[in-house]
């Protein structure tokens, strides 16, 4: 296994992790919460990007690798 594949792996099992933190709600149906701030992810963004786990700040920051 090279350092491509192993990488791979790593970000499958963050996303992964990422998946299972995210918290959806009845009472807040259709919304969910950053997994780093826990705010609420705007509609915009949800809309935009659908899978979205992380607010534009935070999703930034974690590009950045901050």
């Amino acid at each position: 296994m090279d350092i491509i594949d192993r990488a791979q792996r790593l970000e499958e099992a963050e996303r992964d992790n990422m998946i299972r933190k995210t918290v959806k709600t009845p009472d807040r149906a259709g919304t969910a919460d950053c997994i780093d701030c826990e705010d609420i992810i705007p509609k915009a963004r949800r809309d935009s990007v659908p899978h979205a786990m992380r607010c534009v700040d935070c999703q930034s920051l974690h590009e950045r690798g901050l």
